[in-house]
C-alpha cells in the first residue's frame, strides 16, 4: 500500500515576505521593550532610594533628629564607605565584603554602569551613586550633623539624586540623568520623583536645596 505525503515549498517569495514581517515586528517591539526595561530598572532605582531614605531617618530618630554626617573631616571619606558609622553601627551593610563594596540600596542598576564603563570613573561600587543633601541644609558645612528638624520643607527639598561621579554631596553639576534623560530625586518627605535637568534649579538659595525659603 502506498502513503501519500504531501509537502507544502515555501517559495523563495513567501519565506523572503515571512523575514520582512519578522523584521518589521521587532522593529516595532524592541523599542517598547527598551522603554519598558528602563522603566524597571528607574523604578528599582526609586526603591534604592526610598530605603536608603529610611535608613537615614531611623538614625535620625536614634540620635535627637540628627542625620548622619557626610563627612568627618572636609578630606574625610563620605558617609557609604564601609568604615563609617551607618555601617559600623549596623545601619547598613556591605554589598561585598571581602572587596568592601558599599551597601545595594546605595547602587543605582543603571548608574553605576554609566560611570563605570562609559565615564571610566573608579570605584562608584565603593562609594555608591547617590549623591546626599547634607550640605545645603546645613548651612554649608557638610562636616556637622543639621537636625531635620531644621527642615521647614521637605517635600520641597532634595534629599538623594543620581550622581556622575560616585557618592558625593549633591550638586547641580553632578546630576545625572540617566533614566531616560531624568534623575530621580529623593525628597525629605521620602517621596521620590523622576526630574528633568530643567526641573532642577542651578540657584542654592532655593528651596529645593535648602529646605526652608
Amino acid at each position: 500500500m502506498k502513503i501519500n505525503k504531501k509537502f507544502k515549498v515555501f517559495t523563495l517569495v513567501e519565506l523572503l515576505t515571512v523575514i520582512a514581517v519578522i523584521a518589521i515586528l521587532t522593529s516595532l517591539l524592541l523599542p517598547s521593550l527598551g522603554k519598558a526595561r528602563d522603566k524597571v530598572r528607574a523604578i528599582s532605582c526609586a526603591s534604592n532610594m526610598k530605603q536608603l531614605g529610611l535608613v537615614f531617618f531611623q538614625y535620625s530618630n536614634d540620635y535627637d533628629s540628627r542625620m548622619p554626617i557626610h563627612k568627618l573631616t572636609t578630606d574625610g571619606v563620605a558617609w557609604p564607605y564601609y568604615k563609617r558609622e551607618l555601617f559600623t553601627m549596623g545601619y547598613l551593610k556591605e554589598s561585598d565584603t571581602a572587596k568592601h563594596y558599599t551597601a545595594a540600596i546605595d547602587i543605582c542598576p543603571v548608574n553605576v554602569l554609566l560611570i563605570e564603563k562609559v565615564l571610566g570613573i573608579a570605584q562608584p561600587r565603593t562609594y555608591g551613586t547617590y549623591s546626599y543633601n547634607a550640605y545645603y541644609p546645613n548651612d554649608n558645612d557638610f562636616t556637622k550633623s543639621f537636625l531635620i528638624v531644621r527642615m521647614q520643607k521637605p517635600a520641597a527639598c532634595g534629599m538623594f539624586d543620581d550622581t556622575t561621579n560616585g557618592s558625593n554631596f549633591m550638586a547641580y553639576a553632578g546630576v545625572s540623568y540617566s533614566h531616560s534623560g531624568k534623575t530621580n530625586v529623593l525628597f525629605f518627605d521620602l517621596h521620590c520623583d523622576g526630574r528633568k535637568m530643567s526641573d532642577i534649579p542651578t540657584s542654592t538659595s532655593n528651596v529645593f536645596w535648602k529646605g526652608r525659603e
